[in-house]
C-alpha cells in the first residue's frame, strides 16, 4: 500500500516535486520493480489502474498532434513491463491462477487444508467461513475485539485445521467489519469512503483518489485494521483531511 501510494503520488505530484527527470524515473522504476515481486495480485491491479487513470489525465491534456505518439509510447512501456513481469515466475503463477488457466487452485481446496499445510491461504474458504457467521448476526456483529475468537470456534467446528493454527483472520476488511460491529460499522466505512472519492473529485484530487482506491480494493483480500493497515489508513487520512481543508 505504501509503496503504490509513493507511486501515486510521484505521478500526480511531478510539478511539485523537485526531482531531475532521471531520479524521477529511476524511482519509478525500483518502486514498479518492488511491487512485481512482492507477487500481489490486488497490488497488480491497482498499480494497472493507477497508472491507466494517469494515462486518461495526461491525454487529455495533451495537443491533438502529440496524442497519437503519447499513445505509442505509452503502450510500449506497458507491454515491455508486462513481458518482464511474466517472466518472473511467482507473477506468472498468480496471473493464470487469476484469469483460472488453473482453476483447481489446491489453496482453496477443503481437503487441502484440512490435512495440508501450505505456506499460502484459501481466501474463498476464509470468506465463507466468516459470512456464515455473519448471516447469524448481521445487524449488531459480534462486538470489537471478539471477531478472532467466533472465527477461531468456526475454523474448529468446520475442521479448517490450517486456519486454526494459523489464527487467521477473516482477509476481508467489509466481513472483519460486518462481525465486529455489523451493518451499521460497515455502512459507517463505506461513508467514509465515499467522502474521499467525492472530495477528490471534487478537487480534482488524483493522489487522494489513489489512496481512496488503494484502501477500498485492498480491503476485498486483507484485513486492514491491524497492523501496518490501522497506520496507513489512519496516517494518511488524517494527512489528507488536513490538505483538502487547507
Amino acid at each position: 500500500m505504501f509503496t503504490l501510494l509513493s507511486i501515486g503520488f510521484l505521478l500526480f505530484s511531478k510539478s511539485q516535486l523537485l526531482l531531475s527527470k532521471v531520479l524521477f524515473y529511476l524511482t519509478i522504476l525500483i518502486q514498479t520493480l518492488a511491487l512485481i515481486l512482492y507477487g500481489s495480485r490486488i497490488g497488480y491491479i491497482l498499480l494497472f489502474l493507477i497508472i491507466l487513470i494517469h494515462f486518461f489525465k495526461n491525454l487529455l491534456s495533451k495537443e491533438e498532434t502529440n496524442r497519437i505518439r503519447y499513445v505509442l509510447i505509452y503502450s510500449i512501456g506497458l507491454s515491455i513491463l508486462f513481458l518482464i513481469s511474466f517472466n518472473i515466475p511467482i507473477v506468472k503463477e498468480r496471473f493464470l491462477y487469476t484469469i483460472g488457466y488453473k482453476y483447481d487452485y489446491k489453496f482453496n481446496n477443503k481437503e487441502f487444508i484440512k490435512h495440508n499445510s501450505p505456506e499460502e491461504l484459501g481466501r474463498l474458504l476464509l470468506w465463507q467461513d466468516a459470512a456464515d457467521l455473519i448471516k447469524e448476526n448481521p445487524f449488531l456483529g459480534y462486538g470489537t475485539g471478539a471477531t478472532r475468537d467466533v472465527l477461531l470456534q468456526k475454523y474448529k467446528k468446520e475442521d479448517h485445521t490450517l486456519f486454526l493454527e494459523k489464527r487467521f483472520n477473516a482477509h476481508n476488511s467489509y466481513l472483519e467489519l460486518l462481525l465486529s460491529g455489523g451493518i451499521i460499522l460497515l455502512i459507517s466505512y463505506l461513508a467514509i469512503l465515499l467522502v474521499l472519492f467525492l472530495k477528490s473529485v471534487r478537487k480534482k484530487d488524483y493522489v487522494l483518489f489513489s489512496f481512496a482506491l488503494i484502501i477500498t480494493i485492498t480491503s476485498i483480500t486483507e484485513s486492514l485494521f491491524i497492523a501496518q493497515g490501522i497506520l496507513f489508513i489512519s496516517f494518511f487520512y488524517c494527512f489528507f483531511l488536513i490538505k483538502i481543508n487547507e
